[in-house]
């Protein structure tokens, strides 16, 4: 069969996996909105459990499906809640440690790998110790060995750059579904019973695959046919598009960072192009949401203005007084214990001890999940955390500035700017326990695979 006819054999597949996809989830939500969905969720998860073990890669990417489409409500379980996510992750988890048989692309995870596992792993235990309320930190510790098997699993499971772009594919499909979710396809959501997801929450999904879009578009090489090339650009426009429409402002900043990044990564024709892409989307959407850009930078303004000057009744815009009040209160937290902090999951009762005026809504956040971080884990575990989220950049754009021309060290930068948006975003928004995790461990596999890469053509120039 001729290489076309192979690529077209793909094409179809590929298609065919989009619409089993949809045609999942909309008898999903059909299920949920007849039945009682606790006991759809019950049936769901041994049969998504048995799934990722006979195929760890499709089981990964179904689980991220079931992240960025929370349709179906947690499981409690004493104390304990988790999503139907939680089993398929342990067995996904276990079964990838209890390999006998190590991949030929090399060990599991390597050295600096687990040596981050490990210290995340003693920053978690040291904080839940130290916690002023045990109790109530024991309830959270599943959680937080959830994550490190998300981050275990997914750098254990995705060792090769064909996994890698596969991966990417599976991320700008769920981007491009979950952008069109709340508008375009509420006529079928309202069919199907189906919810319309938070706005916050969902731009705040949007970030990878904007950072990948970029990435493909620009990148050299054959990873992508000109199929996929357009599809991302397709997603690109549609999920700035509607961010904008959402006015969520943190998430704009999260954009400015990734394109202020690759301007200064990006040399020769590749900067030119990414120059003509920025300007001609940055002039559709001027023309499209002037307004609405205007009226959140005279709120953004204000908001900045009475958080340095400590005049919360400064702010114009609903909320952003709050913002200003929990943080300064929330920072008063971390300063009194700032070691390994008040223990996991304490931000949130701890504060309702303190007294914010106006306080309206006894469940909101601190607005900043890296201050919540702080709060619970202190210095020790949250420079951790943030090294997983930030590591891979560094990594990346060293491997990038020695082979410019790599097209796989090209693919693993889209997978580290995306979790750079994420830990940018993440200091306006209370989601410290979220599927962020994932995309912290798709840009560490992403680091590991640039890294690999980078050898093969040192190895091939020597010889």
């Amino acid at each position: 069969m001729s290489v076309r006819g192979l690529a077209d054999d793909r094409a179809v597949r590929e298609a065919a996996v989009v619409i089993a996809g949809l045609l999942l989830a909309t008898l999903a939500g059909t299920l949920v909105a007849r039945y009682s969905a606790v006991w759809i969720t019950v049936l769901l998860a041994p049969l998504l459990l048995l799934f990722v073990v006979a195929r760890p890669l499709g089981g990964l990417i179904l689980i991220m499906a079931l992240l960025y489409f929370p349709l179906l409500p947690s499981i409690a379980l004493g104390p304990w809640e988790g999503s139907v996510t939680a089993f398929p992750l342990v067995a996904l988890g276990i079964h990838t440690l209890m390999q006998t048989k190590r991949p030929a692309s090399g060990p599991l995870l390597v050295r600096w790998q687990w040596t981050l596992l490990i210290g995340l792993a003693v920053a978690f235990l040291l904080s839940t110790g130290a916690s002023v309320s045990y109790s109530q930190s024991v309830r959270l510790l599943p959680n937080l060995v959830l994550y490190l098997l998300i981050l275990f699993a997914t750098m254990a499971i995705i060792n090769t750059p064909q996994k890698l772009v596969t991966i990417a594919k599976a991320e700008l499909i769920l981007a491009a579904i979950l952008s069109i979710w709340r508008v375009e396809l509420r006529p079928l959501r309202l069919i199907f019973g189906l919810p319309s997801l938070g706005i916050n929450g969902a731009v705040f999904a949007f970030h990878p695959a904007i950072a990948l879009s970029l990435v493909v578009l620009l990148m050299p090489g054959s990873l992508f046919s000109w199929r996929w090339r357009w599809f991302a650009g397709a997603t690109l426009f549609s999920l700035v598009a509607h961010g904008m429409q959402y006015q969520t402002r943190a998430g704009w900043l999260a954009w400015v960072v990734i394109v202020l990044v690759l301007f200064a990564r990006l040399r020769g024709k590749r900067w030119m192009s990414f120059s003509v892409l920025i300007v001609a989307l940055g002039v559709v959407l001027s023309v499209l949401y002037a307004d609405i850009v205007m009226e959140n930078w005279t709120n953004t303004r204000l908001a900045v203005q009475a958080f340095v000057e400590q005049r919360s009744e400064k702010t114009k815009q609903s909320g952003d007084d709050l913002r200003v009040q929990r943080f300064e209160a929330g920072w008063a937290m971390f300063l009194e214990r700032p070691v390994l902090g008040w223990g996991p999951n304490q931000y949130h009762s701890q504060i309702l001890l303190r007294k914010v005026a106006g306080d309206r809504n006894e469940g909101a956040g601190a607005f900043n999940s890296w201050l919540i971080y702080l709060v619970d884990f202190g210095i020790v575990g949250t420079v951790l955390v943030m090294v997983a989220f930030l590591l891979p950049l560094f990594i990346i754009w060293r491997a990038l500035g020695a082979h410019r021309s790599n097209e796989t060290v090209y693919l693993t930068f889209g997978f580290a700017l995306g979790a750079l948006a994420l830990t940018v975003h993440l200091f306006f928004i209370d989601l410290p326990y979220s599927f962020a995790w994932i995309h912290a461990g798709l840009a560490l596999t992403a680091a590991r695979i640039a890294m690999s890469a980078l050898q093969q053509d040192r190895a091939s120039r020597a010889f």
